[in-house]
């Protein structure tokens, strides 16, 4: 039984911490405090109140549902937060990433960023694009206080440990035009993970 080199061990550590990168960042979206829910799908537009000082930002998740016809669709929110001396609008937000479970139906649970809260009584608006119509379920939860510090904590040690097992490979796209192709690989993993959790 051969042992596994030094690139092919690192590669093989990078994806455990792969792996609990992404199983930390699903359990944020799927098991963050709730501060409220808003049905998007009828009206598509809600709002709710908060008046927390000790929350700094918040991260919108929506819970989306439809048919194999509409599974394609990105549903584009806009979102404003107002409070008594400003409003704060942002607008044409698409989904940054999703957990689905897929067949003829599907739901799944798409995250729309974090955003910053200003101090005092504050007002969250979500309002859906028209598109939202086609989809059979289109509820948003505003969860309390993300924190991404451990997600992206495991996702930059991933990358880093990635990085050396292909710096020291020593088998595979080492010569010619193929030895570039890890490190543009490499780059593009890179940007996705992160954003992806952002």
């Amino acid at each position: 039984m051969r042992l596994p080199t030094f690139p092919e061990l690192l590669f093989a550590i990078s994806m455990v911490f792969f792996i609990a990168f992404v199983s930390s960042f699903n359990s944020e979206l799927l098991g963050g405090e709730s501060l409220c829910k808003l049905s998007l799908l009828s009206g598509k537009q809600a709002s709710c109140s908060l008046n927390d000082n000790s929350i700094t930002n918040f991260r919108l998740v929506v819970h989306s549902g439809g048919s194999t016809e509409t599974i394609a669709i990105k549903v584009p929110v806009s979102i404003i937060i107002r409070t008594n001396e400003e409003t704060i609008k942002y607008d044409n937000i698409l989904p940054k990433n999703a957990s689905a479970g897929a067949g003829r139906k599907y739901e799944s649970n798409l995250n729309y960023g974090v955003y910053d809260l200003p101090k005092g009584s504050v007002n969250i608006s979500v309002k859906a694009s028209d598109n939202v119509k086609r989809l059979s379920l289109f509820n948003a939860k505003i969860l309390k206080g993300a924190n991404d510090y451990y997600i992206h904590l495991l996702g930059i040690t991933f990358l880093l440990i990635l990085f050396f097992s292909i710096y020291s490979r020593k088998r595979i796209f080492v010569n010619g035009i193929g030895k570039p192709l890890p490190y543009l690989l490499y780059f593009f993993v890179a940007v996705l993970v992160l954003t992806w959790a952002r």
